[in-house]
């Protein structure tokens, strides 16, 4: 009876604490965004554009979700990754492409340079991204 008493001492507890509300939107999704691409990553270097989707809840959170493909030439590379905006307004984002990890932090005017890595983590290159 002893160890009954604190387990409904807790039980009771629970039963009138304060219960908090969250909230949950509705993903949205921004097809087909199209950004220019320049790199001196020699291994992208006939690449010249992203084409890609993001999605995500942007009620309640500054959180985005990208898949698409970095164009080159006749060819392209899966891309994914995720994106968010800063209290700053700018955009930072991260996408993976052949192998390689391009990260583009606090993107301003929705322009500005990125540093590309290789799998092992090591600095490749420099890229520009714009959108169009």
């Amino acid at each position: 009876m002893k160890q009954l008493v604190p387990v409904l001492a807790l039980a009771c507890a629970a039963a009138h604490a304060p219960v908090h509300a969250f909230s949950v939107g509705v993903p949205v999704t921004f097809t087909k965004l199209v950004w220019s691409f320049s790199t001196t990553t020699s291994v992208f270097a006939g690449c010249n554009q992203i084409i890609m989707d993001a999605t995500g809840d942007v009620v309640t959170s500054d959180y985005l979700v990208l898949a698409g493909a970095l164009v080159c030439g006749n060819s392209a590379y899966v891309v994914s990754g995720a994106a968010y905006f800063a209290n700053t307004g700018s955009l930072n984002m991260s996408f993976s492409h052949g192998g390689y990890t391009t990260t583009c932090g606090r993107i301003s005017g929705l322009s500005g340079t990125c540093s590309t890595y290789d799998g092992a983590g090591a600095l490749r290159g420099t890229s520009f991204v714009r959108l169009l």
